[in-house]
């Protein structure tokens, strides 16, 4: 091999990748009190809360009919989400992120900040559009 410390870096690498992964799957979030089990744990609580979010919007988008006044309902209604997106990321990232900043539990306050926020979101645009 021609250049042995690419294979040498390659391997730590991988290794730091899975031992990440690894530890990632064996935390237990009903017990574990550890900061990186919290913050794990909340960015789980992210990722469903984000999905229950993708669901409500794609049963939102297909309600809309393909009149003319449901197309500037449906395209409105896109202008405000990605507005809203730019509020949520903005507010938790920088503003809640930014009281946290250089601490470890940064990555548990701004999953907490988008959870609430995404699941306050999702509440409105279930009750708006899908309660009739």
């Amino acid at each position: 091999m021609k250049h042995p410390i690419f294979a040498v870096l390659s391997g730590v690498c991988l290794f730091t990748f899975l031992s990440d992964t690894a530890s990632a799957q064996e935390v237990d979030c009903a017990n574990d009190q550890s900061q990186f089990a919290i913050n794990h744990c909340t960015s789980l609580d992210l990722q469903a809360s984000d999905n229950e979010l993708n669901l409500v919007w794609s049963r939102v988008q297909g309600g809309f009919t393909g009149s003319d006044y449901d197309q500037r309902r449906k395209a409105a209604l896109l202008e405000a989400q990605r507005a809203w997106l730019a509020y949520r990321d903005s507010d938790c990232a920088d503003s809640v992120g930014l009281e946290w900043e250089g601490g470890t539990g940064r990555p548990m306050a701004v999953n907490m900040c988008l959870t609430e926020l995404t699941k306050h979101r999702t509440k409105q645009l279930r009750d708006r559009y899908l309660r009739r």
